[in-house]
């Protein structure tokens, strides 16, 4: 990812995605990272964490492991449109490694993303589950591997978290991972199916980075990001 200008951010604040879901992310980050006072008769007061503080920060430690590496990866997906050896390749060519890196950012970018708002909202006591082999309650982080892309977005949906789908497109994604799509000569992509849909992949992925950016802004301004990234043990 790249660092962004005083001039985007500026701009990713007055979006509707930015509006929507910076309120709801700084309630959730202050209510488990505040230092409150004990509830006590002791004076001066004692001050405390939220009780699952603790749990939250073990699971920010071993997130941000795939944060950092995420990050790298990232980095090379969004050069790819720079790149003057992919603007040599056949037009087919160009336009599957495109699909190809789709994928991989809703699977490396996406979902890291997606993890790091998931464990936030469960330190505030929301309930996520596994389903297979059978349903558990979620408090790892290593667990939220267990829970499929649709039962994420559909959570976070629900929490009013609707960012995630308008830059993750999950159709899309499973289209590609199962190749559901064939490409034209041209460079063409389409969906199969008995009623071909023309797929711009080029649109999907400027959408990817709009939303990315969008929530790394909010992530910022909440400080989120800096906490998150601070070093821990």
């Amino acid at each position: 990812m790249s660092d962004l200008s005083e001039q985007e951010k500026e701009r990713m604040r007055q979006t509707k995605d930015y509006e929507a879901t910076e309120p709801i992310l700084r309630a959730f980050l202050t209510a488990i990272t505040e230092f409150r006072p004990k509830i006590s008769v002791t004076f001066p007061p004692e001050y405390i964490y939220a009780p699952r503080y603790g749990t939250f920060k073990r699971n920010c430690i071993v997130l941000k492991e795939r944060w950092e590496e995420t990050k790298r990866v990232s980095k090379l997906f969004r050069d790819l449109k720079t790149k003057r050896e992919l603007e040599r390749l056949p037009a087919r060519m160009k336009s599957l490694i495109k699909m190809l890196a789709y994928l991989g950012l809703v699977e490396s970018l996406g979902v890291v993303l997606i993890d790091m708002v998931l464990i936030l909202l469960i330190a505030n006591d929301r309930e996520v589950h596994t389903r297979r082999p059978i349903t558990k309650h979620v408090t790892k982080v290593e667990e939220l591997r267990r829970v499929d892309l649709y039962y994420k977005l559909e959570f976070l949906k629900k929490e009013n978290l609707r960012i995630f789908g308008t830059f993750i497109d999950r159709g899309l994604r499973n289209d590609i991972a199962h190749l559901k799509f064939t490409i034209k000569d041209d460079g063409a992509i389409e969906k199969k199916d008995s009623r071909r849909k023309h797929i711009d992949i080029d649109s999907k992925i400027s959408e990817f980075w709009n939303g990315v950016d969008t929530l790394r802004c909010v992530f910022e301004d909440i400080g989120f990001l800096q906490w998150f990234e601070a070093d821990r043990k």
